[in-house]
Formats: structure tokens, sequence, C-alpha cells
């Protein structure tokens, strides 16, 4: 989304397996998300240890000592990397998925977006990619940990009030119909199908 004009802040870099990049905002993992998984005893990479999925119904914040509340907390962290407001402003945090309902109380004008990939190409994507094979290299793990999130997903979809789905193998077979629409539905964001072919690289889909 950034590509589109859409403001990510300090990101975590990229690696050999993911050059371009994970777009996940540094700080706002730390000191928000890891935290927050912590203090509910979960696994702050979202892997062997998920929080339980009625979690998100009692869960507030602030967390593990921090005296703001959460929409606050964020503004000073993406304001003190620069965000000044004038763009559109992009958060991609994959473990947001296990802490859902604590984000969408404090931001219940956001626009999310669930992107989705077919199960056979994340288990062998998971397996074959160092930081995900580290935990396991048995497909059955990554079926059962997939499934755990698409009910998490799935109770996102059917509760927050704007929802965009994408899948995956769709943007990458060219079909970008889906993104677009999307797109063109954001204040502050502009379609370029130019932007999206030269970001999209097959080399780096593992499954492939």
């Amino acid at each position: 989304m950034h590509e589109f004009g859409g403001w990510v802040g300090k990101t975590v870099s990229g690696t050999g397996e993911n050059p371009k990049g994970f777009f996940e905002n540094e700080e706002l993992r730390a000191k928000v998300l890891w935290p927050t998984l912590r203090t509910v005893d979960g696994d702050t990479a979202g892997v062997m240890k998920l929080p339980p999925v009625d979690v998100n119904r009692v869960l507030k914040y602030p967390v593990d000592g921090c005296k703001m509340p959460l929409r606050p907390r964020m503004q000073q962290i993406i304001e003190s990397q620069g965000y000044d407001s004038k763009q559109r402003w992009i958060y991609k945090a994959p473990k947001i998925t296990l802490l859902w309902r604590m984000f969408d109380r404090a931001f219940p004008n956001a626009d999310w977006i669930i992107v989705r990939r077919k199960r056979d190409g994340f288990v062998k994507s998971c397996i074959k990619t160092s930081f995900m094979g580290q935990h396991s290299k048995d497909p059955r793990f990554w079926i059962a940990l997939a499934d755990e999130y698409d009910v998490r997903l799935d109770q996102l979809a059917a509760s927050v009030k704007n929802v965009y789905e994408l899948q995956t193998e769709d943007i990458l077979n060219g079909d970008t119909a889906d993104l677009k629409s999307m797109v063109m539905k954001m204040d502050g964001l502009s379609f370029s199908i130019a932007k999206v072919r030269k970001f999209v690289d097959p080399e780096y889909w593992h499954h492939r």
C-alpha cells in the first residue's frame, strides 16, 4: 500500500529471503504488539503460543506498564517518526490478527485489509523460509496454525465496519481487480498497475 501513497514509517528491514522488506513498523511492533502479546502470555512471534480466541473481548490497553491508551500511544510513536497526518497511514502487522478487537476499539473507523493465501502455498513457504521454518518442518503444524488464524480472521471480517479481502495468488498471477477496487475507494491513495508489476516478483514466492 505504500506504493500507492500510504505512509508506513520506519519499518523492519528486508532479508535475503524477503529483500523488499516486511513493511511492519519496527517501533510499533516492539512497543505495542510485543508487550501486549507478552501481557496475555502469548508468543511474540505469533507462532508457538497464541492467546485464546476470546482474549480480544476483555483485553484493554494500556498494558505492560504503559500509561497511555492504545490510540494516543500509537499516534505518539508515528508522529515521532515524522508522520504529519497528510498521508493515509498504513499499518501492516500479521499478529494484529491475534489482538484485533483491541485495535478495532481504538480505531473504529479504520479500513481493515485481510490478505489470504491458499493453504498449500502458505505451508510450503513457512517450511522453506528460515525465520518461520525454524519453528517446525511439519506441514501439520502449519495447517493447524493457519486454522487458528482463520478463526480470528473470520471473526474480524464479520465484525469490523470496513473490511477488504485480497487473495495473494490472484495478484501474483496478474489479476489486480480486487486490489484496484480497494485502493480506489480509499482517500489519499492512487492505484498504479505499473507499480504493482514492478513490485510483485514471483521469484520471492517460495511455494513456486
